[in-house]
């Protein structure tokens, strides 16, 4: 495992923290430079993009681990390059769906980009996270008298 001494609760839960203030994020960028409105409620919105920022954070520190990305050694490098397969994973496979139903989904190459960016801040975030996690578990060393 690339993280020694570390659970798999604990990691979770900083992917889900961090996961939880990312869609914050999100969801102001949503306000701020969307041209459509949004539908729903403030609370129902600020709800689904908590709710989704918690579970992909969580699922990005899973898949680093599971591809074995030295998050201990590397961890902004190991957010920012599992963060983007699983973007590219996602952009792929709503390609395919734009090919198979393209009423239903469309290729938007804007919000592809500006997806990208967001995932981006997410890797960031999740490898600042991990850092401050890990500096947070190792013995502290004492000054000697």
């Amino acid at each position: 495992m690339p993280l020694k001494g570390i659970s798999w609760p604990s990691l979770s839960m900083a992917g889900v923290m961090t996961g939880a203030l990312w869609g914050i994020i999100n969801l102001g960028t949503e306000f701020i430079f969307r041209q459509n409105a949004l539908e729903g409620t403030f609370l129902s919105l600020l709800l689904s993009f908590v709710t989704a920022g918690a579970l992909f954070g969580a699922l990005i520190l899973f898949a680093a681990v599971w591809m074995g990305y030295p998050l201990d050694r590397h961890p902004y490098f190991s957010g920012i390059k599992s963060s983007l397969i699983l973007w590219l994973i996602s952009v792929v496979s709503g390609g395919i769906f734009s090919w198979y139903s393209p009423e239903r989904y469309h290729f938007n190459v804007s919000e592809i980009l500006f997806g990208g960016a967001r995932v981006i801040l997410l890797g960031l975030m999740l490898g600042w996270s991990v850092r401050r996690f890990i500096a947070g578990t190792l013995p502290k060393d004492k000054p000697t008298v």
